[in-house]
């Protein structure tokens, strides 16, 4: 499967704009379309963000590996996912919420 079709596939299943996840990689939404539709090739650079953003590896995206084989939830990708768009203050309001409701379970 060629890269920009496992980029739209991986796109689809996250329920995810082209803008969103240009946004999420640091590039322009028509840049982004060029990788799904094959027109333009992402550079390594591009290719390691991509890797993050969606949570899989490199081969899964090459097609060298026939699944995601990311030990993270769909809930903590989704997590992470949203994370990455939050200013850093609203970031670190987070991690003092969690840190809180930690401390409280135990």
């Amino acid at each position: 499967m060629p890269i920009g079709q496992r980029l739209r596939e991986l796109r689809k299943t996250k329920h995810l704009t082209q803008a969103q996840v240009a946004k999420g990689i640091n590039c322009t939404t028509a840049a982004y379309n060029r990788y799904e539709s094959g027109d333009r090739e992402p550079s390594i650079e591009t290719l390691v963000m991509l890797a993050e953003f969606f949570s899989v590896s490199l081969d899964y995206l090459y097609g060298r590996a026939p699944i995601n084989d990311s030990p993270l939830t769909d809930f903590e990708r989704e997590f992470i996912g949203k994370l990455r768009n939050v200013p850093k203050p609203v970031k670190e309001d987070v991690l003092d919420f969690l840190d809180v409701k930690l401390a409280k379970e135990k």
